[in-house]
């Protein structure tokens, strides 16, 4: 178990929904990542899936999702500029 998380190597563990995510696990890992891997290698959650996973999670650990297969620049950046205004 962390006794000070500032003095120990990250841990990123990848959740593929909500149910998954334990509110009384937090202490053991510091970044929630946020992939579906039935949605392709680096699947993406649905938006509103998101959201609701930064909401609860907010304040606790830091969270990462991917944006999905996607392969050209342009997709890239429109999905980019999807989630920055939020």
């Amino acid at each position: 178990m962390k006794k000070n998380k500032e003095n120990n190597p990250k841990l990123l563990i990848s959740f593929r929904n909500m149910e998954e995510i334990s509110d009384q696990n937090f202490k053991y890992f510091d970044i929630c990542d946020l992939k579906d891997p039935e949605k392709g290698s680096i699947g993406a959650w649905a938006k509103k899936n998101i959201l609701e996973a930064v909401n609860r999670c907010k304040k606790k650990i830091k969270v990462s999702a991917t944006i999905g297969d996607i392969f050209t620049a342009e997709g890239i950046l429109n999905k980019l500029q999807e989630f920055d205004n939020f």
